[in-house]
């Protein structure tokens, strides 16, 4: 895990400066040309009848959790969550070990070429994540990584990596849940008018 980097405490309204300011900086060095390559996937795999499958771990799960709700709600789009069902994913952690939960809901979902898998992880590091991503390499599904801090290896593994540079959890966690909800009110607008 990568260390936490917090700001100086000289007062909480300082905090809240340095905060807000660092947040800033890091969703405005996004790459749009990224943001624009994640939207044409889900697009795509839309217009394919696909399914956007969704999972990350911790805060990024909960972000994951938004994201198909809103997605399919705003946008109408087929959206899996594989952090969903808490007694399948207990019980394939139990009988199989945690770092395979998400490559085996995938297996047992039928997932194929012309879905999209839409992993988050801070430190993009995290062996299920990871393997998950692996998985859809070898089913040439394409896979769209949303990290933080060095980005790890889902960076690399990602067709589409939308990087957050920054080295807090919660600076990469709510730019996370920024670019989720741009994500899903551009589409929004953008997949009704056929854009």
């Amino acid at each position: 895990m990568e260390k936490n980097q917090l700001f100086a405490r000289s007062s909480l309204n300082d905090y809240i400066q340095q905060y807000a300011s660092v947040m800033n900086c890091a969703l405005l060095g996004l790459d749009s040309t990224a943001l624009n390559a994640a939207l044409s996937r889900i697009k795509q795999t839309a217009d394919l009848g696909g399914t956007l499958f969704v999972a990350g771990n911790g805060g990024s799960a909960a972000i994951a959790e938004h994201l198909m709700c809103d997605f399919m709600k705003g946008a109408g789009l087929k959206v899996i969550s594989l952090c969903s069902n808490v007694s399948l994913l207990t019980a394939l952690a139990n009988d199989i070990e945690y770092a395979e939960i998400f490559r085996a809901k995938l297996k047992m979902f039928g997932s194929c070429q012309r879905d999209c898998l839409f992993l988050i992880s801070s430190s993009g590091n995290s062996p299920n994540v990871i393997n998950a991503a692996k998985y859809a390499e070898e089913i040439s599904m394409s896979v769209i990584g949303l990290t933080g801090f060095s980005g790890g290896e889902l960076r690399s593994l990602s067709d589409v990596s939308l990087h957050i540079s920054a080295h807090n959890y919660g600076i990469v966690e709510d730019s996370h849940q920024a670019i989720m909800h741009i994500l899903t009110q551009w589409a929004s607008i953008a997949f009704a008018s056929g854009g």
